[in-house]
């Protein structure tokens, strides 16, 4: 049985973060409380995009007032730049033998990887340095990936990879309901 379904997955951890998705909805109607006129697009994105990244990061990274902060930023660029990579995949990325006729785009891929990578890394070390503060685990897969590392030895190349494998779920998710 996969990490992800024996551990992450389960009924019990999606209820227990099932409090960010509420916190997130609070947000929005106390917002709308003035009486005044909001764009939902804003603050919806701003919902939906937290409550992904909170459940698989562990991070907010846009306030109340829809504002960004510089590692949302970056974040969210890097989703975009693997979108736009990931649509680009052509066939002979899948058939070795007539690659030889289509350029691959292998040092963009590259470029990627080691932006999403270090990225990655950094929250990683900032939830690690949390936990070893604070002495308590976090509701969230970045803590629950960072405490199965041993059980399961993990690299981070796989906790890597479990994150943004999970993070795009929950995107694609997310963009069928809205």
């Amino acid at each position: 049985m996969g990490i992800c379904s024996k551990h992450l997955c389960t009924i019990k951890e999606l209820i227990e973060c099932g409090y960010i998705c509420a916190l997130n909805s609070s947000r929005i109607v106390c917002i709308g409380g003035d009486s005044k006129a909001v764009t939902l697009k804003k603050y919806l994105f701003g919902m939906a995009f937290n409550n992904i990244t909170r459940t698989a990061f562990g991070k907010r990274f846009i306030d109340d007032q829809g504002n960004i902060d510089p590692q949302g930023m970056e974040f969210k660029e890097i989703i975009s730049q693997g979108m736009k990579l990931g649509a680009s995949i052509k066939t002979p990325e899948f058939i070795p033998w007539i690659r030889w006729m289509f350029p691959l785009q292998t040092e963009e891929f590259a470029k990627h990887s080691n932006r999403r990578d270090k990225l990655t890394k950094l929250i990683m070390e900032e939830h690690t340095l949390a936990r070893e503060t604070s002495g308590e685990t976090k509701e969230h897969f970045v803590d629950a990936l960072l405490t199965l590392r041993k059980h399961y030895d993990l690299t981070d190349t796989h906790i890597i990879g479990l994150l943004w494998v999970n993070f795009y779920e929950m995107l694609i998710m997310y963009m069928v309901l809205f």
